[in-house]
């Protein structure tokens, strides 16, 4: 799996409205895979989550889902 550095995905702390998730993708196997980043709503990745897939974003993030504490990156199948 391709290495991409943590600051990939662009997330809005404390007060951000948007996130965008500029990762790339690889095709492996004849599947089409990527680097996601999910975010949490609170600290140590627990409350409510997103998973942005990469090449997406959340333009305004609701404010339902309060203010994003916490992401995890991880490989993901596309296709």
């Amino acid at each position: 799996m391709p290495r991409y550095p943590e600051t990939t995905a662009y997330v809005g702390f404390n007060g951000g409205e948007s996130v965008w998730n500029s990762a790339g993708t690889w095709h492996r196997n004849g599947q089409v895979w990527g680097r996601c980043v999910t975010v949490y709503n609170n600290t140590a990745y627990r409350g409510r989550s997103r998973t942005i897939r990469p090449d997406q974003g959340i333009a305004r993030i609701p404010a339902s889902f309060g203010n994003i504490h916490s992401n995890r990156f991880h490989a993901c199948r596309l296709s």
